[in-house]
């Protein structure tokens, strides 16, 4: 996603909750479409969107795998979240 001339990942996260919700007879699923967002690249914001597809810097495709690890670890793991699906890209 470029925001101010640079790269940034979001990240969205689906995940069963069994917590109050269920017990109040709501459904177990949830979803958050941008859970993270953090810069990957301060610059290069204009390769994002360009055609046909866009692409990643390299400075964003070597910091892509230690965020989003980084994010499920702490995020996910600390609140006891189980993802049932991650998608990430560009809006």
């Amino acid at each position: 996603m470029p925001i101010g001339g640079g790269q940034w990942l979001t990240v969205g996260v689906q995940y069963r909750s069994l917590g109050a919700s269920l017990i109040e007879g709501g459904s177990p699923e949830r979803r958050h479409d941008c859970m993270l967002l953090v810069q990957m690249d301060a610059d290069n914001g204009d390769i994002v969107q360009s055609p046909p597809h866009g692409r990643a810097s390299k400075a964003s495709a070597e910091q892509f795998p230690r965020a989003v690890i980084q994010f499920l670890h702490t995020s996910c793991a600390a609140r006891r979240l189980n993802p049932t699906t991650c998608a990430s890209g560009k809006a």
